[in-house]
Parts: structure tokens; C-alpha cells; sequence
């Protein structure tokens, strides 16, 4: 009896060995899910998050399969979509598989965060693939998608994308760890997550063996808080262990469906076209400038006899844009957007953001890095009468470390008003950033050195120097920069038109690239890796801005300041 027993657990055990390593990962679960929302009309969503992908494998080839047979309007994927190998080569190569109507959007998750590309938009961009960070877009008029970073492993911040969703919108937000529901719950129509795997392993009757950090409490299927709705799905991959057993992957798709009118409709064609979809999304032009735009006005449902025109209209509410999407920028800074309307359905639009910038004027730069020093110096050629020094400073090392006095050999030290700066530890160590900024009235023609006082550097510390035409002064208090964080600044209440805007981060890890969000320009120096600077002048009084610097790590100082034009006085003449 006892060797039948065993024989009988041997192969129970060898068949959960094998359904959970080679069948049930593989065996995609498609749910549907059906919500009434204030929507104008109804929208199928596919919801992925951790598919973890290693290469176009049987699974990936499945679920390209299931998701064109449900052919949903949009597809939303919560995270961590790449594999433990860390290969961005995969992540595009089953990325670029996928397609919808109103078009493929994705935000980080905490496998992201941990081993980001460089060049992450443009990465995503090249497949076809709208890349939101603590950003919000309209993916149709009437409902627009909110992508956070993983609130586990970065940095969310809702506050500055909430505040630009119109009035009476469906607002969907879209993150990786579901316990961030306990924070936006009640601020947005919809949330959408994934990063629980649902448990992976599941024995009968037992409690969930694992749940990662980040899903206080929550598993699988749907929630509600606060007025607001949360579905966590599986997900598609595996993690820790390439095994799922009673829990099978899940493309989990979900209908919006507006509420029922009780009117007619009955016999009218069955067209419905898809939001045109604009590209580029975001541009940042010099005044003047032409941009080319294309469109893609995709069509569903098309009865025997209807009609579907690709047809648009295109509008710029700055500068002017011709029938066939030429744009040509103002001559003056400033922001708008470029909409192309469906010929079939004037209802459905898309657009895409405009900024328009001076051109920052720097008439020369400097920089120096070292290790184990006190102090940074750096040199110009020479100064002229009437210009600013801007300065920025990174400082690294085991234990406490701070940013002192910024002076030059012009000038001496520079006043404590004219700087900000701020230091925090972390696990990989103490880091401190600041910058600070001096309008000199005397020039020199020999070179001037600009040196920055800073202690308990041991691992590398960077200065950088900019020179800019004109003298400033502070527009208000400086903030007081941030800590620990992706490179978002503090926000600067107001800024007047004309005024410099400067944004800056120093970091643990290089910057990603493109490193600024318009309306700011980049103007980092080149061979600079931990210091980034970007510039606006507003053509418009402007308040509450802040910026977000995409960045490798999470371990860093960014701040921003408003620099006020000093007018300058005429020589008067005596007789």
C-alpha cells in the first residue's frame, strides 16, 4: 500500500512538474470584462502587463493570435513587459507585432525601473508604441489615458498631468503595482494594473504563497474605491520561477460601454473610424521652423455598403498648417497643438503638442570632474562686461556630503541668494547637487577659473558652467531642490515673460536621452554624463512648472530657477 502511494504521489507530482513548467505558461486566458463609463461610445481595451518576454516564442506568437482575433480599439500594457535577460532587443521585436486602432500605449514597471535603456522614448517610438511617464493623453476626445511610473520601484507623480485633463473627460489610469490604487482611487474613472502575476502558483484551499512588493493585498479581477474601478490581471509572463500552476496567463479585455439612452440608431450604416493618430506627438521647433506631420485615420466595423474616408482636416491653434500637414511655427515662442479631424467623422480628432522656443543663447561652457577632492574648478577663456555664470554641481560619496560656496576669480564669492542646493543618503551611497548663478559687471579678457567648495566627495564629482549674454536676477525665492528622485524638479510658482527658466539634475547614472520636456531645450554640455540643464524662456507669464528628467536610477538632486532680464542702463553723456 505504501509503494502504491508513493508511486501515486510521484506522478501527481511529476504531472503539476509538468503542467506548471511547460503547459499552463503557455495557455493564454482571455477574460472579458464589461463596465459602463461616461463614454460616448464603446471601447475595447486589451489589457498585458508582465509579459517579460525573451524573443518571439510560443507564447508571444499566441497571444499576437488572440489578440487579432478580439481586435480591441486600443492596447494598454502595465509594465514590465521586459525579460530577465534585460534585452530591449526582444522587447521591440514583440512590440512592433502588435496593433490597434487608437494605437499600442506602455508605462514602466518595477523590471523597467531596475534596468532602463538609453534612449527610452525614442526606443518605444521606433516600434509604433506611445510611452507615457507620469503623462496623460487623449487616446480618443472623450477618454484620455493617465501612464505613471511603477509606484514600486520609481516615481509617480499624477499631480501636473491631472491638472490638464479637461472637464467631463474619462480619465483611465495606467500603472504597474496595484496597491498605488489606495492614492489615485477616487481622483480617475478607471485604473489598470497588473504586477501580482495573480500569486503564479496557486495551491487549492492554501493562502497566495507570493505576492510581490507593491500589491497591498490586491491579486486579480476587479476592485472598487472611492468611486473609482481597478482591474489587476495575471499578466502574461513568469517571474522568480518560469512556472504557473492553477493560474493561468491573462489577456484580460475590457469593454467600456456607455450608458444606455434608449434611442434609435436602428438601420444606420455600421461605420465607426478610429481616432487619427498624429506623428509626431510632441514637437519642439525654433521659431520659424517647418514640420512635416503624417496621420493615420484607421477604420472598424465597415458595413457591406459603407464608406470609410481617410480623409482629414488638418488646424494649428499657433502658427499655420497646410492641407496636407506642413507646418510652419510662429515667429514668436509659444505652445499649441496641431489637430487633424476625420472627413468621416468630424467627432474623432487627433493631436499632437507644439512648443515653439528661442533658441537659449550660451556663448561658452566648462567642465570638470574628479574624485576625492574638497573643491571643482573650471575655466573660460575670458568674460565679457554685462554676462551671467550659471553653475552646477554634483557631488557623490559614502557618507555625508554637502555643497558649499560658488565664487569666481572676477568676481569672488558668489551671494548665498543666488544658489540652492540639497543632499540626502541612499543605499548606494550620499549625494548632493546645486547650482547656482552670478551676473558679473566686470569682464575680463584673461581666462577666469569658477570654482565650486563642497565636502565628503570620494566618487567622482562633476562641475559644469554656462555662460549666457545679458545679466539676471532671481524671479522670486529659489526653490529648494528635490532628492531621491528621476530627475522631476521642485515647482516654480511663477515665471514672467522673458524670464530664463533653468531646470537641472545630477544623478547616480547618466541621463536617458532625450533628456527635457518641451517646452524646455536641452543644453547639457557635451561629455557630461551626471549633469543635465535645460532652458525656457516663456513668451507668456507662466506659473507652477516643473520638469521631468528622464534618467537612469532613482538616486539624484534636480531643482529649477527663474532668472529676471536686468535691463541695462545707457551711458549718459555730460558736457
Amino acid at each position: 500500500m505504501r509503494k502504491y502511494f508513493l508511486i501515486v504521489a510521484a506522478l501527481a507530482a511529476l504531472a503539476i512538474f509538468v503542467d506548471a513548467f511547460f503547459i499552463e505558461p503557455y495557455r493564454i486566458e482571455v477574460t472579458h470584462n464589461s463596465l459602463h463609463a461616461a463614454v460616448s461610445a464603446p471601447l475595447k481595451i486589451a489589457l498585458l502587463a508582465d509579459i517579460h518576454t525573451r524573443g518571439i516564442g510560443l507564447r508571444e506568437k499566441k497571444l499576437v493570435r488572440l489578440l487579432d482575433a478580439e481586435n480591441p480599439d486600443v492596447i494598454l500594457i502595465a509594465g514590465d513587459t521586459v525579460g530577465r535577460d534585460n534585452d530591449y532587443g526582444d522587447v521591440t521585436r514583440f512590440l512592433q507585432q502588435l496593433r490597434a486602432p487608437l494605437g499600442v500605449w506602455l508605462v514602466r514597471g518595477n523590471w523597467e525601473n531596475h534596468a532602463l535603456p538609453r534612449k527610452e522614448r525614442a526606443l518605444y517610438a521606433s516600434v509604433g508604441v506611445h510611452f507615457l511617464l507620469n503623462e496623460v493623453k487623449p487616446i480618443r476626445p472623450d477618454v484620455w489615458l493617465l501612464g505613471v511610473d511603477d509606484p514600486s520601484s520609481g516615481t509617480p507623480r499624477p499631480d501636473p498631468a491631472l491638472q490638464t485633463v479637461p472637464d467631463g473627460v474619462y480619465t483611465i489610469a495606467l500603472f504597474h503595482a496595484p496597491a498605488y490604487f489606495d492614492r489615485i482611487a477616487g481622483r480617475v474613472s478607471l485604473a489598470l494594473a497588473g504586477h501580482t502575476h495573480g500569486g503564479q502558483f496557486r495551491i487549492p484551499f492554501a493562502p497566495v504563497l507570493w505576492l510581490p512588493r507593491g500589491s497591498a493585498g490586491y491579486l486579480e479581477g476587479w476592485y472598487a474605491k472611492s468611486g473609482s474601478h481597478m482591474y489587476v490581471t495575471r499578466g502574461i509572463g513568469t517571474s522568480l520561477i518560469w512556472a504557473r500552476f492553477l493560474c493561468r496567463p491573462e489577456l484580460s479585455i475590457v469593454m467600456l460601454q456607455p450608458p444606455a439612452s434608449g434611442g434609435g440608431g436602428e438601420g444606420a450604416p455600421a461605420v465607426s473610424v478610429g481616432l487619427p493618430q498624429v506623428a509626431p506627438v510632441d514637437v519642439v521647433l525654433q521659431p520659424g521652423a517647418t514640420q512635416q506631420f503624417s496621420v493615420t485615420v484607421p477604420c472598424t466595423n465597415v458595413s457591406s455598403n459603407g464608406l470609410c474616408p481617410q480623409g482629414v482636416t488638418w488646424k494649428a491653434s499657433i502658427g499655420a498648417i497646410d492641407r496636407v500637414g506642413t507646418f510652419t511655427a510662429p515667429s514668436t515662442p509659444g505652445t499649441g497643438v496641431v489637430t487633424a479631424t476625420s472627413s468621416a467623422d468630424p467627432s474623432k480628432s487627433g493631436t499632437a503638442a507644439i512648443a515653439v522656443v528661442s533658441e537659449i543663447p550660451v556663448t561658452q561652457s566648462c567642465h570638470a570632474r574628479s574624485a576625492n577632492v574638497s573643491s571643482l574648478s573650471c575655466s573660460l577663456p575670458s568674460l565679457a562686461t554685462g554676462h551671467t555664470l550659471v553653475a552646477v554641481v554634483r557631488v557623490h560619496g559614502t557618507t555625508h556630503v554637502s555643497v558649499g560656496a560658488f565664487s569666481d576669480t572676477v568676481n569672488g564669492t558668489w551671494p548665498p541668494v543666488n544658489s540652492s542646493s540639497a543632499a540626502f543618503s541612499s543605499a548606494i551611497g550620499a549625494f548632493a547637487g546645486g547650482a547656482a548663478f552670478f551676473s558679473n559687471t566686470t569682464g575680463s579678457s584673461s581666462r577666469v577659473s569658477i570654482t565650486v567648495q563642497f565636502s565628503g566627495g570620494t566618487a567622482g564629482d562633476e562641475l559644469a558652467v554656462w555662460d549666457f549674454p545679458g545679466q539676471y536676477q532671481p524671479d522670486g525665492v529659489i526653490p529648494t531642490p528635490t532628492t531621491g528622485t528621476s530627475g522631476v524638479t521642485p515647482v516654480l510658482p511663477k515665471a514672467k515673460a522673458g524670464d530664463l527658466v533653468l531646470a537641472w539634475s545630477v544623478m547616480s547614472h547618466c541621463f536617458q536621452d532625450p533628456s527635457h520636456h518641451p517646452p524646455f531645450t536641452d543644453i547639457s554640455l557635451p561629455g557630461t554624463c551626471n549633469i543635465d540643464l535645460a532652458a525656457e524662456v516663456p513668451s507668456v507669464p507662466q506659473a507652477n512648472i516643473t520638469n521631468l528628467f528622464e534618467t537612469v536610477g532613482n538616486n539624484g538632486v534636480s531643482g529649477i530657477m527663474a532668472l529676471s532680464p536686468i535691463p541695462v542702463a545707457q551711458p549718459s553723456s555730460t558736457r
